[in-house]
């Protein structure tokens, strides 16, 4: 095979061109420490690459958002804790204040002291994280969740937790769930006993006998005394909601017996003086409101009257009824 000399000076300029080329990428290679350095490179590896770039980015980003959710819900959970206390210390106020040593002009300054656990209560549940997102903002993160406007406070937040990802920590506390669906009684009804009552009856919490026949009325069960001897004791169901009696009327009250309708019952107990009564409402009670009773009892007691444990925790099913009594704070008088 005859070469000539015009061939082999074409061959070796471009084998030179050519290993110079490869001389080049790999010092950039080097250089930069990556094999693929454009997409030209390797298209096919160079979309694998972007594509494994994007899901990093993306789980640092989430990781950084699960920082600041973890911090949020440690804050979240010593912020409960400061409220844990501040119940404490209020319940042991409430206590104190109706203990029979107490006097009347002791109840300005228990009213006070109340007062102020109150708003401090409302400050905790309204307190913010470091980026000034409410703790328990549900998802209304714009907006303060509570107020302390009697005689309930309000939240304006929506009943859920907002989160980054489904698997991620939620950033914010259901601050609903916590400070207004605190529920009392047996969970779906409350029994208490009539502010006005003067005998020594009381109830059980109750229970629901049949959830298909529950209306969602309040009931008032007024007792009627008779003038004979031994007197008779009846007793009248009237749906306070729709201002009817359920029937039938004047049945019969025994000490220890249950009284059943629409759907619900409790058990009775003690002597009632006529005109008693017990309130049996179908709503559950706010953490407020449970706390506005016994400061609105206090209050009470601080013209004077009588602050009766009716007043102060009418859902009770382990003491019987207060009685009225000159004294602020008269023991229970049993049947």
């Amino acid at each position: 095979m005859r070469l000539g000399t015009a061939n082999t000076y074409d061959t070796t300029l471009s084998n030179l061109m050519k290993r110079q080329v490869e001389l080049s990428s790999q010092q950039e290679k080097l250089t930069s420490g990556k094999r693929i350095n454009r997409a030209s490179d390797d298209p096919t590896n160079a979309a694998q690459a972007e594509r494994a770039l994007t899901r990093n980015t993306r789980i640092e980003t989430e990781e950084r958002a699960l920082v600041l959710q973890r911090n949020a819900i440690t804050l979240a959970e010593s912020t409960l804790g400061h409220a844990t206390e501040t119940l404490q210390a209020l319940r042991e106020l409430v206590v104190k204040a109706n203990d029979v040593s107490s006097t009347v002009s002791a109840a300005p300054a228990s009213l006070r002291k109340c007062g102020g656990l109150r708003d401090q209560l409302f400050a905790i549940a309204s307190r913010s994280d470091t980026n000034g997102i409410p703790l328990f903002s549900g998802l209304g993160s714009a907006a303060v969740p509570r107020l302390p406007t009697p005689p309930r406070a309000s939240c304006s937040t929506a009943s859920i937790s907002q989160r980054s990802a489904p698997v991620s920590l939620p950033g914010t506390m259901d601050g609903h769930a916590i400070f207004m669906d605190t529920t009392t009684g047996n969970g779906t009804f409350n029994v208490s006993l009539g502010g006005a009552n003067t005998g020594t009856v009381w109830s059980a919490p109750g229970q629901v006998v049949s959830p298909g026949a529950l209306t969602g009325d309040s009931y008032t069960v007024t007792f009627t005394v008779s003038a004979t001897t031994p007197p008779a004791i009846t007793y009248d169901v009237i749906d306070t909601t729709t201002a009817l009696p359920v029937p039938p009327a004047a049945r019969p009250y025994v000490d220890g017996q249950e009284i059943g309708f629409d759907g619900l019952s409790f058990v009775a107990h003690g002597v009632p003086k006529n005109g008693d009564t017990i309130v049996i409402a179908e709503h559950p009670d706010r953490c407020i409101r449970v706390i506005d009773r016994p400061i609105a009892a206090i209050d009470n007691a601080s013209s004077n009257n009588v602050m009766t444990q009716a007043a102060i925790w009418p859902w009770s099913s382990s003491t019987p009824a207060w009685t009225a009594s000159s004294q602020r704070g008269a023991r229970p008088v049993t049947g």
